[in-house]
C-alpha cells in the first residue's frame, strides 16, 4: 500500500509573471532560483489542515506559510494533526549533510506554482535532499570514487573516496587514520580520505526534483530529476530533463545538463524496457515512470487539499 512522504511546498506570491504557455524547459531557470533562495522557515504557520487519500493511503496535508502572502505545503504520513508551531529544519553544510529535526518538525519540503492561474498547482520542485553537488568544472586533482580490493572487508566495504595513488590500507589504524569518515547506505559503505573531506563540504547544496504538468490536466508531462555522475558516483554530476510532448506518458524527449537546462550534457539512451534513470549512489538504475508517477501524486494531493481549505488558502496567480 502506498504511503504518503511528508513533504512541504512553497508557492511564492508576488514572483515573476508566469505565461501560461510555459513548460518545463521554461519555468525551470524560475524555480530553480527561487528554490536556491527560499524564504525564512522559522516564520511559517499552518494555516489550513486537510485529509486527503490516496489509493488507500490516508493522512494530513498541511498547507502552511505567512498569512495572505506566501503559502507551503505539508504532507505528514501521520494519523495526527501537525501542532500549530513546526519546526522547518534548513539545509547545513555540515558533513555528513544530514538534520536531526524536532518530532514536530520536517525536512521535506518544496516549492509550488499555479502557472496558468486556475487555481491548481501546475509545477513543483520538491526537495531530494543536502547532497554533494559536483561543480561545473572539475579540477583534475579532485578526488574520485575508487572500487577498493574485497579482501579488505568484504563487497561494499573496501570503496572509498580519494585518490589512487592513496590508496585504503589494509592495516586498520592506518585506515583509521588516513580515512577517519565514511558514508553508507543500502548495505555499502565508502571510506572518505582526510584530505578529500573538504571537497565534500564545500559541495554540499540543496538538489530538487523538478514536476511539471505543462498541459494542465493533472498529469506530469516534463520531470527534470538529479542523477549521479559516473565517475564519482557520491555526487549529483547532471540533471536530466524527461518529456512527454504527446502527453500520453511516453517519454520522447531526453538530455542532461548541469547547470543551464538549454545546454546539452549528454543524450540518454532508452533501454529495451525504456528510459532510466541514476536516483542514488548505492543503488543502480531505476525506471523513469517513477518520478512522473510520483509528481502526478505529489500534485493531486496538493490541489485536493487546497480545494478542501477553501477561500483560506490561495495558490499564486499572475
Amino acid at each position: 500500500m502506498p504511503r504518503f512522504i511528508p513533504f512541504i511546498l512553497v508557492v511564492i506570491c508576488g514572483a515573476v509573471p508566469v505565461s501560461a504557455q510555459s513548460n518545463v524547459i521554461s519555468f525551470f531557470p524560475v524555480a530553480s532560483s527561487e528554490a536556491a533562495n527560499p524564504p525564512p522557515l522559522d516564520s511559517l504557520v499552518i494555516l489550513c489542515q486537510h485529509k486527503v487519500e490516496y489509493q488507500g493511503s490516508k493522512g494530513w496535508l498541511s498547507l502552511a506559510g505567512r498569512r495572505g502572502g506566501e503559502v507551503l505545503v505539508v504532507v505528514d504520513g501521520r494519523v495526527e494533526k501537525l501542532s500549530e508551531a513546526i519546526s522547518f529544519v534548513p539545509v547545513g553544510t555540515a558533513f555528513p549533510p544530514t538534520a536531526r529535526p524536532e518530532p514536530k518538525g520536517t525536512l521535506d519540503w518544496g516549492f509550488v506554482w499555479d502557472r496558468n492561474g486556475d487555481g491548481r498547482a501546475d509545477y513543483m520542485a520538491y526537495l531530494d535532499g543536502a547532497l554533494f553537488l559536483l561543480p561545473d568544472t572539475v579540477p583534475a586533482d579532485f578526488p574520485v570514487f575508487v572500487r577498493g580490493p574485497s579482501a579488505l572487508g568484504g563487497p561494499g566495504g573496501t570503496d572509498y573516496f580519494g585518490w589512487p595513488e592513496k590508496p585504503l590500507p589494509a592495516n586498520r589504524e592506518e585506515r583509521a587514520k588516513d580515512f577517519p569518515r565514511s558514508l553508507g547506505g543500502a548495505g555499502v559503505q565508502v571510506f572518505i580520505h582526510r584530505d578529500a573531506v573538504p571537497y565534500l563540504e564545500r559541495s554540499v547544496r540543496m538538489v530538487y526534483y523538478h514536476y511539471a504538468d505543462d498541459n494542465f490536466d493533472g498529469r506530469v508531462e516534463g520531470v527534470v530529476v538529479p542523477e549521479r555522475d559516473s565517475e564519482r558516483p557520491l555526487f549529483v554530476g547532471r540533471r536530466t530533463v524527461f518529456r512527454s510532448t504527446r502527453g500520453d506518458g511516453s517519454v520522447d524527449q531526453a538530455w542532461s545538463f548541469r547547470s543551464s537546462i538549454s545546454d546539452t550534457l549528454s543524450l540518454p539512451k532508452p533501454t529495451a524496457g525504456g528510459f532510466v534513470w541514476w536516483p542514488t549512489w548505492s543503488a543502480g538504475p531505476m525506471s523513469v515512470t517513477e518520478p512522473f508517477e510520483r509528481g502526478a501524486m505529489l500534485l493531486t494531493l496538493t490541489n485536493s487539499a487546497v480545494k478542501g481549505c477553501g477561500s483560506d488558502v490561495h495558490l499564486r496567480r499572475e
